[in-house]
């Protein structure tokens, strides 16, 4: 089913989750659970969502690329959603090659929608979101020891989700997309590090259907300065213009994504990793195809989760005659 189909059916039928009291002899409350709402959202999936609301599960088989042996770079993955067995807002390390074998590192802030490490690959930062409790829209620093607020995200729209974050792996630039408004638009704003505060590069402009909007959820920077985005309004890849905010279509990955997810590039390669949910709840690693959009899929749903993630690889050292080093 398409976005577009499942906005108009999800309109049409607003279903109900029942919620049961805990207390003996309590009767059904039913909560409503907007699913138009949902059609295209950058919030964490509500638990109920696949059941309620979602399109049925593709049948289509999923192929796998063998990444058996390369590479064995360290990844950072950000369960956002949790299960059963673990708790949502753990940070897990992983090799790029074994998403599945994941080792817990750490907990952290409620609703982290964006992580990334500065250019040195050790400082690792995150934003949250206007629901994250304790620091809502927000940049912090995550370390060992939790989540170190920095500031709030002054500047940002208000009414806008916080979406995506990246920070240049070389010039240390800090940038952040946000969504708002009905149908959506997405916005490109840059972060001082040092206090959150934000100032507007740009609407993110796309040729993007006026009915579904422009929800640019995740965004990366590779080492030549190319910010990727991700907008889950019609499931495509797009490069952004730093200066203004436009974007450049790239491709359809063809699958249909929806909520908070994540994406970074392994600076040692050069390839564009990304943790995707998809509508149905179940989520894909994998890799973006920079000339095509297209996905190529390394692990599905396994294990379990909503992901944001980094990884703290470096870039190659340049060689350019600009005095910095690079072109920024």
């Amino acid at each position: 089913m398409s976005k577009r189909l499942l906005s108009a059916f999800t309109r049409a039928a607003n279903l109900t989750v029942a919620l049961v009291l805990g207390s003996a002899g309590a009767s059904c409350i039913a909560a409503p659970l907007d699913c138009a709402a949902y059609a295209v959202s950058g919030s964490v999936m509500p638990r109920e969502y696949p059941s309620a609301c979602a399109a049925p599960t593709s049948a289509t088989q999923v192929v796998f690329n063998d990444r058996t042996r390369l590479p064995t770079d360290i990844g950072y993955a950000i369960d956002i959603f949790g299960s059963e067995s673990r708790p949502r807002d753990r940070i897990y390390t992983f090799q790029l090659n074994n998403f599945q074998n994941q080792v817990f590192d750490n907990s952290t802030q409620p609703f982290i929608y964006g992580a990334d490490f500065t250019p040195n690959g050790q400082d690792f930062y995150g934003v949250t979101s206007e629901s994250a409790g304790q620091f809502p829209r927000s940049l912090g620093q995550i370390l060992s020891g939790g989540f170190i607020l920095k500031g709030a995200l002054a500047g940002v729209q208000a009414g806008d989700n916080i979406n995506g974050f990246a920070i240049h792996p070389r010039s240390g630039v800090a940038y952040l997309s946000t969504s708002g408004g009905n149908p959506p638009l997405s916005r490109l704003y840059t972060v001082n590090l040092s206090n959150g505060v934000s100032t507007l590069v740009g609407p993110i402009t796309t040729p993007t259907d006026e009915t579904t909007g422009t929800v640019m959820i995740s965004i990366a920077i590779n080492c030549e300065g190319r910010i990727y985005a991700h907008n889950v309004s019609d499931d495509s890849l797009y490069l952004l213009n730093r200066d203004n905010g436009a974007a450049t279509y790239v491709g359809s990955h063809g699958l249909d994504a929806n909520f908070a997810q994540g994406m970074d590039f392994d600076n040692s390669t050069g390839e564009l990793y990304v943790f995707m949910m998809l509508n149905t709840g179940e989520n894909r690693f994998g890799l973006f195809d920079l000339v095509t959009g297209g996905f190529t899929t390394l692990s599905n749903n396994n294990p379990p989760g909503e992901y944001e993630g980094a990884i703290p690889t470096l870039c190659p050292e340049a060689i350019s005659l600009f005095a910095d080093g690079f072109e920024d």
